[in-house]
């Protein structure tokens, strides 16, 4: 009988936390866009990083990248990110009901000559 090898120990995961986007930012080499909520892998600050450069204290369960352009999120909140279609589809049926009330895209919106080709 060939002798039982012991499991190999796992590494230790470094924990998640469920954050929401404040502003449009990149994590993980990807676009977060304003409302997003996904999971990052926190580093909890150590003794030395508790308090900040401005003299302000940091909450040491929460991982230090918060406060910049993400929050943590409340508990019951589902994760989701906006997928550049999305905001395509989204910016797409704003305009088409902008022009169905009569409007016009707002100046800015919109590039009349793209190619920048002059026309005259």
């Amino acid at each position: 009988m060939a002798p039982e090898k012991a499991a190999a120990p796992r590494p230790a995961r470094a924990p998640r936390f469920k954050v929401v986007a404040v502003a449009d930012g990149y994590y993980d080499n990807k676009l977060r866009r304003t409302g997003d909520v996904f999971y990052i892998d926190g580093t909890l600050p150590t003794a030395d990083q508790i308090k900040r450069k401005d003299g302000s204290l940091r909450d040491p369960k929460l991982p230090l990248m918060l406060g910049k352009w993400m929050r943590q999120a409340p508990a019951d909140a589902t994760p989701h990110i906006t997928s550049s279609n999305e905001v395509i589809r989204r910016d797409n049926a704003a305009t088409a009901a902008s022009r169905a009330e009569g409007g016009t895209v707002p100046p800015g919106d919109h590039d009349d000559d793209p190619l920048g080709a002059g026309g005259d």
